[in-house]
């Protein structure tokens, strides 16, 4: 299920997605605005649950772990560690050491050079030369910004803050950079050991 998590980021991050800004789905600051997103960013590891359909394709746990059904859509689950990270935004490579972190201004890099092609505004997910493709997460749990013709739902259950919105979103992003590049363009980690 590589392609599961690239559906909805590749429509979003290569094309196709509406240029107009996100409604927050959490109370405080809006975290459309760059100049009013919050500081100190990191993720909540928390047990989530994203769906494709009805079909389980990225699960992420308490401990960091970030699993990816590798099975085809209606086939019993296969899963595999793609990443673990922690609640101060590192990833954490196969080796135990850091791969990479999010910033205070949402971006993330790679310890061994290089930025990721998006950043974090608040729980917003923000990509292109202009930041004018944006992917968020609505109330119900829903991905909005990568699939503006309805033909795929991708949704999220287990969603507690704005932390958590991103480690969803983060996860998806790591799925679609192995998805895309092998195992990330050799930037990110291999699956970390259990």
């Amino acid at each position: 299920m590589k392609s599961l998590a690239g559906i909805v980021l590749a429509l979003a991050l290569v094309g196709g997605c509406k240029k107009d800004p996100p409604a927050s789905t959490t109370p405080g600051p809006d975290i459309t605005d760059p100049k009013s997103a919050p500081t100190g960013m990191g993720f909540t590891l928390a047990e989530l649950k994203l769906f494709l359909g009805e079909d389980l394709g990225l699960q992420t746990h308490t401990d960091g772990r970030i699993e990816e059904n590798r099975s085809e859509p209606g086939k019993p689950p296969e899963w595999a560690t793609i990443a673990k990270i922690t609640a101060d935004g590192k990833l954490i490579g196969g080796d135990g050491n850091e791969a990479g972190a999010l910033q205070e201004d949402g971006s993330f890099k790679f310890v061994k050079g290089g930025t990721a092609p998006f950043k974090f505004v608040g729980a917003t997910l923000v990509a292109g030369p202009n930041g004018e493709r944006t992917i968020s997460i609505d109330a119900k749990g829903v991905i909005q910004g990568g699939n503006d013709d309805g033909s795929v739902v991708f949704r999220v259950e287990g969603l507690t803050d704005e932390g958590s919105h991103r480690t969803a979103l983060f996860a998806l992003a790591l799925a679609l950079m192995g998805a895309q590049d092998g195992e990330a363009s050799g930037e990110a980690p291999p699956p970390p050991a259990p």
